[in-house]
This record gives C-alpha cells, sequence and structure tokens, in this order.
C-alpha cells in the first residue's frame, strides 16, 4: 500500500506540474501563501517519506478524521510546516512529492467547470485536458487507497499498540483532576490534559474505591490507571467504529460508547 500511495503521488506531480500554469505564486507582490493555511490530509506512507528524506517531523503532523494524518500548521506564522518564508511558497513544490490536494487548489480538476480565479490574482490556465482527466483519476484512487490505509491505521490492531506505547505510562504522575483522556499522535498515545479540573478520572478512581479526596490526590494510583487502560482497551475501537477516528478521545466521549453498553 505504501508504495502504492507513493506511485501515484508522483505520478500526479509529473502530469500536473505541466498542465497548470497560472500567476506567479512566488512573487511576495502577488501571494504571501493566502492559501498555505489549510490543514491538508496525508497518508502516513507520504508523511513516512517526507521524514525519511529530512523534509519533515513526526511532529509535523496530527491525527486526522479522514486520511491518517493532516499537516499541522506552524502558529507562528499561520502557515503549513512546509511553507518556506525564503521561497514565499512550498517547500515540496519541486519534490515531485508535493501533496495532490496542494496542487489542486484553485482549479478543481473539474474538467468541465475549471475554476480559473485565485484569491490574490487571475489568469490560471489549463493545458492538455486529457492530462487533467488522467491526473483526476489518479487524485480519485489516490483518495480512496488513502481512506483505506487510514482505516487500518484506525483498526483495533493498531489502536492497541499505540495504547500500549511505554509513554501512556506517565499517567500516573499526574493528578486526577488534570486527565481528561487521550490524544493520539504518530506512534503512541498521550495524555490529554485540560486547562482546569476534570471529573473524567474519577469514574476510575470511584471504582477502586479509593479513600483519598479526589482533589487532593496527588499522584494516580496504579489501580486507577489500569482502569482507564482497561476502558480505552475496551471502548476506544468501538468508539472509532461508530463515531469516526480523529486525534483527541476525551473519557466524556468514550462514556457515549460506555453508556449504550
Amino acid at each position: 500500500m505504501e508504495l502504492e500511495i507513493l506511485r501515484l503521488v508522483k505520478s500526479f506531480n509529473e502530469i500536473i506540474r505541466n498542465s497548470i500554469t497560472g500567476p506567479d505564486c512566488l512573487d511576495p507582490q502577488i501571494c504571501l501563501g493566502d492559501c498555505c493555511f489549510i490543514q491538508i490530509p496525508v497518508p502516513k506512507a507520504l508523511a513516512s517519506y517526507y521524514i525519511q528524506q529530512g523534509w519533515a517531523k513526526k511532529t509535523n503532523f496530527k491525527r486526522g478524521t479522514e486520511f491518517s494524518f493532516v499537516m499541522a500548521a506552524d502558529l507562528s506564522s499561520l502557515r503549513c510546516v512546509f511553507f518556506d518564508k525564503s521561497l514565499n511558497g512550498c517547500s515540496l513544490h519541486m519534490s515531485g512529492y508535493k501533496a495532490p490536494q496542494c496542487w489542486v487548489y484553485p482549479t478543481g480538476l473539474d474538467i468541465d467547470t475549471l475554476n480559473h480565479s485565485c484569491k490574490k490574482a487571475s489568469g490560471w490556465n489549463t493545458e492538455n485536458t486529457e492530462n487533467l482527466s488522467k491526473a483526476k483519476e489518479i487524485l480519485t484512487n489516490y483518495v480512496k487507497i488513502c481512506k483505506e490505509e487510514a482505516h487500518y491505521e484506525n483498526s483495533a490492531k493498531q489502536i492497541l499498540h499505540r495504547l500500549h506505547s511505554k509513554y501512556l505510562k506517565e499517567l500516573p504522575n499526574l493528578t486526577p483532576y488534570q486527565v481528561t483522556g487521550l490524544q493520539d499522535s504518530w506512534d503512541r498515545f498521550n495524555i490529554l490534559i485540560g486547562d482546569g479540573y476534570s471529573m473524567g478520572m474519577k469514574h476510575f478512581c470511584d471504582k477502586v474505591k479509593c479513600s483519598e479526596s479526589y482533589f487532593q490526590c496527588e499522584k494516580i494510583c496504579i489501580p486507577a490507571y489500569n482502569q482507564f487502560l482497561a476502558f480505552y482497551e475496551l471502548y476506544l475501537s468501538i468508539y472509532i467504529e461508530n463515531f469516526g477516528f480523529k486525534q483527541d478521545y476525551p473519557i466524556i466521549e468514550l462514556k457515549k460508547v460506555e453508556n449504550l453498553s
């Protein structure tokens, strides 16, 4: 699957590069990367390739809701992490492996109703509609296989693998009221910590009949930790089947599944 995704991306790049021309987006007098703030969905296969090439880090991607990941944004510039200020454009543009969705803007690849306008400039041109038709077919296949990859990434087997990461064992070092749930990342789940006082862990503290006052407890005990982990082992895959996969999984959300059981 990984090799097929990369093949489709490379083919799409080769076809589309000479099929759509437009205003010089690298000219700062025309544009400052106004379309580069969208968090584009990407498959793990493509994200992994960027990392292997030294173009990105794992932290440059967040778990997605359609594909396995989305490209993260640089909060200091409010641009995609691949936006290069010195280029005034995308650092992946000439790599041959630029995400297909980034090429599509603003034409849309609908051959009958191609969009020739842009937020900042006009003058987009399409050359060789036969090539564009091929590109659209590749894009359709790419989206299909990326969704298949994402469903595998969020299968019960893969979820359990990430749940049993050693990093989750940091939980007993936190106070109960800090914890609101779990956050999915590249290869593990991280503890989701709220801004205020959360009652989520009380659900597990009550099960172990702890005599400690919830808000005065300084450290989550091992029995409560085990209850928390067992809860996610039991209900997370079921939740995903019913409500879809995402990045954050608060305790209160998974209780929807528990309440239905």
